[in-house]
């Protein structure tokens, strides 16, 4: 699902990141299924946090990922609940192993926002 996390960051990238910004960390949080990650885009739209979701055409137009706008400041906080995405050996992967800065994430729910 790495591959899907990449396809929705690009295209968030292209709709809401300003030329004018820093480069912002990229953070990788995992789900389970579709419909954790629809219930993740539910709580996004509450809280007011842009993102695009990415369809997987060879999966039936499922949706595979999400990735929000860059976050900064307090909006982090909308994160805390979610569990990085870990390579299964244990490593996190992630440009930033804490939400410090600015923190832009992919999301494959695995937790509540």
């Amino acid at each position: 699902m790495v591959v899907q996390a990449s396809h929705a960051c690009i295209e968030a990238t292209k709709a809401y990141l300003h030329p004018e910004l820093e480069h912002p960390h990229l953070v990788v949080i995992g789900v389970n299924d579709e419909s954790r990650l629809y219930k993740c885009a539910s709580k996004l739209d509450k809280v007011g946090i842009r993102y695009k979701t990415f369809l997987e055409s060879d999966r039936n137009d499922e949706a595979t990922a999400i990735a929000t706008e860059p976050i900064f400041g307090e909006a982090r906080q909308h994160f805390k609940n979610y569990t990085l995405l870990s390579t299964g050996c244990g490593e996190v992967v992630s440009s930033s192993h804490q939400l410090q800065g600015e923190a832009r994430s992919i999301l494959n729910p695995k937790g509540e926002i």
